[in-house]
């Protein structure tokens, strides 16, 4: 017969043969068994192993190392009753029944309990016993195996004390003794191991040594935690001391008073959809406490039930379900001893057995609990303090916690299995209204159901709300129910509700009133940025205070879920919430105006700074001093971090600009739009440039700033001549001109003359443009203003190019290059080198113009300009071409395309015209 194969982890962790110890190899392979028999039968990521060896601290060749762990461990299980099976999730660990020794222990114990007879349950919990050989993964070390150590450690406990519970009623007190005594100097405050060593003492005629059993318990919990022994082991003693002969034998069996088993899980939903995941992460954990948290209306209540009737089978002992409250606007948090007389009562317990003080309820809670195998789902908790005290001390049972904010004290004292719900994907968000609405309804409307899940923001009780009233009304079409909600202009009126409980704006301010003052003020604060996202800056500008006052206001907005943290230093709140803030903002109006003010501040300081970054040519005319109580804005010395910062902020600083214009704050609008010019252009935002040069233009006069008025026209010319309607760009650039010409400001007028003899190229006069051009060289050398001569210059140069002088091109190419490299202007050199680049190639210096052109494309590639990027690109890839490079001039024509590959015609055109593609095939005189 074939030895039977085990799998030890009660005691030191090994694998035996028969009789016979396998070599189970060095600690990390004990602890790769260890984690593959714990998840037996499921899959086990290589992380999750070297996590659980490692933690935080592990070396670079920790999935390695568990590799070849797995590879040594194959060599021992190879057989029929166990092997290591590799997946896509990890290894897998299968075995047959009974080859892991705590698989077995959880089954007889689980049997034992199922038992009505006595003999057949001391039996069974008295094998399961035996499986022990000391600590559970003895010798392994980490978070871990301790977590579970200690978990398991109370397991044995409950089945100690219910095994020799089952030997008293046999009337076998003298085979107790021992493991009691054991089990008390483990754990010396279980007060049911010292009631059950006792009734054992007494039993066997020792009552006096009973009664100081109980002594040394009553002394030992008022000088250690302040409090008197619970009320059955006090019952004990009393009638210890009486002598009450009923204590001497196990009572005869009586048929017990039928207590039904709790079910109070209160419905699933049947059309639970869209949290796989989620529900996938639940399930796979097993822990004894799982916390589900997230925003308001995120569906954690739901998910939580979801999980509980799919593991309810799993505890005989009962079901039970408190709403703790957390979050009501008009009602108060249960307090736990509240909680605690709910969850007894449950259990069939009278109330006249309940205790009155919270110390004494939870002991007898807990002892209630002792060998029971219950699910219990404490739903909107509040905080740490009303959970901890809930918590059965077996570790058999199971909890589930929801909650809105993050209970960081039960996750460090329980471990508790995390799990933070985020808005649904809108995959998901579609198949939930699906599921709700049925395939046909909604296949039949794609277009309205996206704008349905688009204005309910993803969240799951918005969407519910929303499928409600479309389910009562089926003959309505899904685009008539977006009309609705449009209706409601972005407010939360669209999910009204009469029920507080599913009314959305109710069930967010529940969060809200739970804020202090000072986390609530900067909750409506931040309703005035229009980015869906923003940062610490931000939010301290909004405030009026340093950051560093602040981030603790933004900490409890996350631990709140009213905020969440997607990244680093940012943070986002949905549609829904964000209106939230700015009903409760428009309650204090006293508070929105500075904070905007300051808020735009905040950027236009911000993007100047970023501006000065783009170009050595930025030049902003003063505006006002900043707002009282501003913090400083973000500044820049690196090029990446200013692109960087505006690419992420663009679309808030456009919104900015029309919000500042039409509410009291025109002067700032035309600054911002004028500092975020030179990105629009090296980004390809011409339409948007002319948007927004428009609303300057706009502000300018509201101000009755005529320069800015002026600004505006400039900017203006340059949006129309990038979108070739050269003579409204022809229109706004004389007006420019014009107005610094009368006031005598000669550095603004030379600007205008450059941007107007670009003007005058594109409409094919190359001699009028470089007559333009020569005046403000002349102009910017009389000013000694090098950044304006290095960019005339390197205009001058094009132009000799392209009226045939390429030899002078050269000239003035090289002297703008050196001005550009002494004032380090990288976008102007990348300019200035592209220009010459191009005169070399027209002058018959094919190789010299690719090594200029190749460093023309490095720079603008390191400043993100996607326009000259393509230009150079485009010019490299003939020039390449022409010198038989054919690989290189392959490469960068696929890099081309790429970039370009998301532009229209039209916008290809352009670029064409703007770098006049063709031009090196024109004849050149030197």
């Amino acid at each position: 017969m074939t030895p039977a194969l085990t799998i030890r982890l009660l005691g030191p962790v090994r694998v035996e043969l028969g009789t016979e110890v396998l070599e189970s190899g060095p600690p990390q392979q004990q602890a790769t068994l260890a984690v593959l028999a714990l998840n037996a039968g499921t899959p086990t990521p290589v992380e999750q192993i070297a996590a659980a060896i490692w933690g935080d601290r592990q070396p670079s060749s920790a999935y390695g190392t568990v590799r070849t762990c797995v590879y040594r461990l194959r060599k021992i299980l190879n057989g029929d009753d166990a092997r290591i099976e590799s997946s896509s999730q990890g290894y897998l660990l299968r075995t047959a029944p009974d080859v892991i020794d705590l698989r077995r222990f959880e089954a007889l114990v689980d049997e034992a309990r199922s038992d009505k007879a006595t003999r057949e349950r001391a039996d069974r919990l008295r094998a399961a016993i035996d499986l022990w050989r000391g600590d559970a993964f003895a010798g392994l070390c980490g978070e871990y195996f301790e977590d579970r150590r200690t978990r398991l450690a109370g397991e044995r406990l409950t089945a100690v004390q219910d095994w020799c519970e089952a030997a008293l009623e046999l009337d076998q007190a003298d085979r107790t003794v021992a493991a009691l005594h054991e089990l008390i100097a483990t754990d010396p405050f279980q007060e049911r191991s010292h009631e059950l060593l006792m009734l054992a003492l007494v039993r066997l005629g020792q009552r006096a040594e009973a009664l100081e059993v109980y002594d040394r318990i009553r002394r030992r919990l008022a000088d250690e935690l302040g409090i008197d022994p619970g009320p059955r082991l006090r019952e004990l003693h009393e009638r210890v001391l009486r002598s009450d002969p009923t204590l001497l034998h196990a009572p005869e069996p009586v048929e017990p008073a039928y207590t039904p088993i709790p079910a109070q899980l209160p419905s699933d939903v049947m059309a639970f959809s869209g949290r796989d995941d989620e529900v996938a992460d639940a399930l796979a954990a097993a822990a004894p406490v799982t916390l589900i948290h997230g925003t308001a209306g995120i569906g954690k209540t739901t998910l939580a039930v979801h999980v509980a009737h799919l593991i309810a089978a799993d505890f005989p002992d009962g079901q039970l379900f408190v709403n703790l409250q957390g979050f009501y606007h008009n009602m108060s948090p249960v307090p736990p001893s509240t909680a605690i007389r709910s969850l007894l009562e449950g259990l069939g317990v009278p109330t006249a057995q309940v205790p009155d003080d919270l110390p004494a309820q939870t002991a007898y809670y807990r002892s209630v609990m002792a060998g029971k195998r219950c699910l219990i789902v404490l739903d909107n908790a509040r905080d740490s303090q009303q959970v901890l005290p809930l918590l059965p001390g077996n570790a058999r049972c199971a909890v589930i916690v929801t909650t809105r904010t993050m209970l960081t004290q039960l996750v460090m004292a329980t471990g508790a299995h995390v799990i933070e719900l985020d808005l649904l994907s809108p995959a998901a968000a579609e198949q939930f209204l699906r599921a709700r609405l049925g395939s046909r309804r909604v296949d039949a409307e794609p277009a309205a159901v996206r704008q349905i899940v688009a204005k309910c923001a993803r969240l799951p009780l918005a969407l519910a709300i929303t499928a409600a009233r479309a389910a009562l009304r089926p003959r309505l079409p899904l685009a008539g129910i977006v009309d609705e909600l449009a209706d409601a202009h972005s407010s939360l009126d669209a999910f009204a509700s009469p029920d507080p409980d599913l009314d959305v704006r109710s069930v967010i301010s529940w969060s809200y009133i739970a804020l202090s003052p000072e986390a609530a003020r900067l909750f409506r604060m931040l309703s005035l940025h229009p980015g869906m996202a923003f940062d610490l800056a931000v939010a301290a500008n909004l405030f009026g205070a340093k950051r560093s006052v602040v981030a603790p206001l933004v900490e409890e907005l996350i631990g709140a879920h009213l905020i969440e943290q997607p990244g680093p230093r940012r943070y986002s709140w949905h549609d829904l919430i964000r209106a939230a803030a700015a009903e409760e903002l428009a309650k204090h109006e006293e508070d929105a105006k500075p904070a905007f003010s300051r808020l735009l501040d905040y950027y236009l300081r911000s993007t100047s700074s970023v501006a000065a970054m783009f170009s050595k040519n930025h030049h902003l005319p003063p505006f006002r001093a900043p707002e009282p109580l501003a913090p400083e804005p973000d500044t820049f010395t690196d090029y990446k971090a200013a692109f960087d910062w505006l690419s992420e902020r663009y679309t808030t600083v456009l919104e900015l600009i029309e919000q500042a214009c039409r509410h009291g704050h025109p002067a700032t609008a035309w600054r911002l739009a004028w500092c975020i010019r030179h990105f629009q252009d090296r980004q390809g935002h011409w339409r948007d440039s002319l948007a927004v040069q428009t609303t300057a233009l706009k502000a300018a006069e509201l101000a009755g700033e005529p320069v800015g008025v002026a600004y505006a026209h400039r900017g203006l010319a340059r949006a129309w001549t990038l979108l070739k309607d050269y003579a409204a760009a022809e229109t706004h650039i004389k007006a420019a001109t014009d107005f610094f010409e009368s006031t005598g400001d000669h550095m603004e007028e030379a600007y205008c003359k450059r941007q107007h003899s670009w003007i005058v190229e594109l409409q094919g006069d190359d001699l009028g443009a470089l007559a333009l051009t020569r005046e403000a060289v002349a102009i910017f050398r009389d000013l000694d203003w090098k950044p304006g001569l290095a960019g005339s210059l390197n205009a001058a140069a094009w132009y000799e190019m392209l009226t045939g002088h390429a030899a002078r091109a050269i000239v003035l190419g090289r002297e703008s290059v050196a001005i550009f490299e002494t004032v380090a202007d990288l976008y102007g050199l990348g300019e200035a080198l592209g220009t010459l680049g191009i005169s070399y190639l027209v002058a018959g210096e094919p190789q010299l113009a690719a090594d200029t052109l190749e460093q023309a494309l490095s720079l603008h590639t390191r400043t993100n300009s996607f326009t000259d990027q393509a230009g150079v690109l485009r010019r490299l890839v003939d020039v390449h071409a022409r010198l038989g490079n054919t690989a290189r001039s392959e490469e960068l024509r696929a890099r081309y395309d790429v970039l370009t590959a998301t532009l229209t015609d039209e916008e290809r055109e352009s670029i064409a015209v703007h770098f006049r593609l063709g031009v090196e095939s024109e004849s050149a005189t030197p």
